[in-house]
């Protein structure tokens, strides 16, 4: 009785002495990874390729930040604004500092409502030919600590210390200028190459002389106008015409040393007087919108952020709607008259006659 139980309660072994529960769990193991190696291709496939893609794109559908960065001023003091007739002198004050200077991009949280219309270094006004270190100190006096240029040095170092190829270490260095103006700017595809061409010689100890504060500037100016032309293209979609509004103030508002700024803008184009193109700008303050869903639905939201049709002549999207279910539903009707009589015929066709039909069934899918 005793040699009996002995023999039960050993553990069943494999042929190669490892208890059979032992083997049984790395077995299952095996074909857990086998399985996951399997699944995991097409799933990162899926992850990198459309999901990824597809989250950005959704992201980038909400966002309106850009214009923010590109009239802080001008969206912080239009709360003032009755929306209804022509604004007064202090907008027109903001908007010609948003065009005009680079004030925005040295000024620390200038995004929307968060600047500080009373900030002194609005007024200030750089020369165009130097000097630039005094102004753009009086602007914001942190350009005078070494803190403050260490993160940029940083971005340029990391480029100069890596170790590659010639062609490897330029490209690089090209993609370290862009880093340089994403971090002074909201733009990702400017480059800060005069900046970076300095910042290479620095010693990280001393402050920065006259010729680090005229490549800031030169590189935000640079950006400035690029950044321009990108909002220019959000206000443009808002409402027809400011696009090539922006492109001639940007162009001109340089001009006008002294207020009064609404008479003077006027001058330059007369739409700064029609209150349509004032009203387009509120429904921009906000960094995030829903707008350009409401767009597709050939709707809009008016000055009080009200949703509304948009005009005659820009209501398109909702025919197109109708249209394209409308040629859904014949597609798809067509598709089940053909479909039935076809999968008749691959069953009872001879095999040769039946491989071919499928042939010319698949050949569509081969070709489109």
């Amino acid at each position: 009785m005793t040699s009996n139980s002995s023999v039960v309660s050993q553990p069943l072994l494999t042929a190669d002495g490892i208890p059979l529960k032992v083997s049984l769990q790395r077995s299952m193991r095996r074909n857990k990874l086998r399985a996951i190696g399997l699944v995991l291709p097409p799933l990162l496939f899926l992850l990198l390729l459309f999901i990824i893609p597809i989250g950005n794109l959704l992201t980038r559908s909400v966002d309106d930040q850009l214009i923010n960065y590109q009239m802080p001023l001008t969206f912080r003091i239009i709360e003032k604004w009755d929306r209804q007739s022509l604004p007064e002198e202090e907008l027109f004050d903001a908007m010609s500092f948003d065009l005009a200077t680079i004030n925005k991009l040295l000024i620390t949280n200038n995004s929307g409502t968060q600047v500080d219309p009373d900030d002194p270094g609005w007024r200030v006004k750089i020369p165009k030919r130097g000097p630039y270190k005094e102004p753009i100190l009086q602007i914001n006096p942190i350009w005078g600590e070494v803190e403050t240029w260490l993160p940029l040095s940083k971005i340029v170092q990391n480029a100069l210390d890596y170790q590659g190829s010639k062609k490897e270490r330029r490209n690089v260095e090209k993609r370290a200028k862009f880093e340089l103006c994403s971090y002074l700017t909201p733009l990702k595809n400017a480059a800060c190459s005069k900046l970076f061409k300095e910042l290479k010689g620095w010693d990280q100890q001393t402050v920065p002389d006259e010729k680090f504060f005229k490549a800031l500037y030169k590189d935000l100016s640079s950006a400035h106008k690029f950044l321009a032309g990108k909002s220019s293209t959000r206000l443009n979609y808002e409402k027809p015409g400011w696009k090539s509004l922006i492109k001639k103030s940007v162009r001109n508002i340089k001009k006008i040393e002294n207020p009064p700024f609404k008479e003077a803008m006027i001058k330059i184009d007369k739409r700064w007087g029609d209150v349509a193109f004032w009203q387009s700008l509120v429904v921009m303050k906000d960094p995030y919108t829903s707008g350009y869903f409401l767009n597709a639905f050939d709707r809009k939201f008016d000055e009080r952020k009200n949703i509304v049709m948009q005009p005659d002549e820009r209501q398109v999207y909702v025919m197109l709607w109708w249209r394209t279910l409308l040629l859904s539903f014949i597609v798809t009707m067509g598709c089940l008259l053909l479909a039935y009589p076809t999968a008749h015929l691959l069953a009872t066709l001879p095999l040769r006659y039946s491989n071919l039909l499928m042939i010319c069934v698949l050949m569509p899918f081969w070709t489109s």
